[in-house]
């Protein structure tokens, strides 16, 4: 769904301008349907800016659970979304800091909006809150799948705005409710290669436009979300834009057996590019990755404990990576990062059974260098040493005797 950053009342008390700054909407790689690879505990974080009223922030998008809901009578699967989010603000003089939290809905099927409920706090010498609650009349579609260059559709929707605030001078809440028509175009105008601070990824560009201004939303498969947003007013000059700054969602997912010991291990494979050509033998296991060229590249393998019985070392082609590690109470997970376009990844998860003539042939050869180096210095010591005197015979020495001496005669 797409949630808005509900500031603009509350600013607009102590600026008299408006502020709409959206944030992106849960969207799936695959261009057929909603993807099977979004999950419970997927995160998207963004950095907010706001060059009219100099706000600084980010947010982040959570996904957190899935039930039931009835949508116009109709029982609906749907997955609960949460966001918070922390930032600061200067204009004219003011500074202060703001907080959002709040809880949204959007359908399984095709991840159309349904509703969203929303709280702002700014503190700015004294404290406003604001709560809005938005329910929209038909799941709000943002991303219409299948995406491509020269693709548009409109969507048309009345949404329902309660909003209530209240300040830390005047506790007694202003409850207002509004419908609100909207008419959105959205059009896909084209792809590129959109760099930000968590990579660069493949992402259509979706500009949309309504009454109230213009947006255009990069959104990238490899992501399943948005990397970058851009909103402006109807004048053309900017409001707010939203980068990516990190996220754990994975778009490519994958599994292989590995046997071992008389035992099969499930392995799990996730990342943001298309993964192909699984292969696994006693100690490895073997995948490629594939994506736009110039486009960054980040997996996780899932390993069973069990299977494991040394330190586990990733080789991109024949590159040792950089591995972050961490484990439940089943799995080794294993992340790491990569450039792409196609490359080779070996995960190598257990130590080599049996000894190969060339290690006994490198420990030999390294045995010999270290005898032929004692050797030689034992050499140089001797002849840096002066050795010991040998005894010089006597010149006349006392002859053996011939016969055993008789014993000596008692007294």
């Amino acid at each position: 769904m797409r949630f808005t950053v509900r500031l603009s009342v509350l600013l607009l008390a102590i600026f008299s301008i408006p502020l709409a700054a959206p944030l992106p909407g849960i969207a799936h790689a695959d261009a057929q349907s909603p993807s099977p690879t979004i999950a419970v505990g997927d995160w998207w974080t963004y950095n907010l800016q706001d060059p009219g009223v100099g706000i600084s922030g980010t947010i982040t998008q959570t996904l957190t659970g899935s039930l039931v809901l009835l949508v116009n009578g109709v029982s609906t699967p749907c997955y609960r979304e949460t966001i918070s989010g922390t930032g600061t603000f200067v204009r004219s003089g003011l500074s202060g800091t703001f907080t959002e939290t709040g809880t949204g809905y959007v359908r399984q099927s095709d991840l159309g909006a349904i509703n969203s409920n929303v709280t702002v706090v700014i503190t700015a010498g004294l404290t406003l809150t604001q709560n809005t609650y938005s329910n929209n009349s038909i799941p709000v579609v943002n991303e219409q799948f299948p995406l491509y260059t020269g693709k548009t559709w409109v969507e048309t929707y009345t949404t329902t705005n309660k909003v209530t605030t209240f300040t830390s001078l005047n506790p007694t809440p202003t409850i207002t409710t509004s419908n609100n028509y909207t008419a959105q175009l959205y059009s896909v105008t084209g792809s590129s290669v959109i760099s930000v601070t968590a990579g660069s990824y493949l992402a259509y560009d979706i500009h949309s436009t309504n009454t109230t201004g213009t947006q255009d939303a990069y959104y990238s498969p490899q992501v399943e979300n948005m990397v970058k947003g851009v909103s402006y007013y109807p004048n053309g000059t900017v409001q707010s834009t939203i980068t990516l700054q990190d996220f754990n969602a994975w778009a490519y997912q994958s599994s292989l057996t590995v046997s071992k010991g008389g035992s099969n291990y499930d392995v799990g494979l996730m990342a943001d590019a298309t993964i192909s050509n699984q292969s696994s033998n006693s100690t490895a296991i073997t995948f490629q990755v594939n994506a736009t060229s110039g486009t960054s590249g980040r997996a996780n393998v899932a390993m069973p404990l069990t299977l494991n019985n040394t330190v586990v070392k990733v080789y991109v082609d024949s590159n040792l990576e950089a591995v972050n590690s961490s484990k439940n109470s089943t799995d080794y997970q294993l992340f790491f990062t990569f450039g792409l376009t196609t490359h080779t990844v070996t995960v190598v998860y257990a130590a080599i059974l049996g000894t190969p003539w060339t290690t006994y042939l490198i420990y030999g050869g390294i045995a010999a260098a270290a005898l032929a180096l004692i050797v030689a210095a034992f050499l140089i010591l001797r002849r840096r040493t002066k050795p010991p005197a040998v005894p010089t015979a006597p010149a006349e020495p006392y002859p053996p005797p011939t016969a055993t001496p008789p014993p000596s005669p008692s007294p």
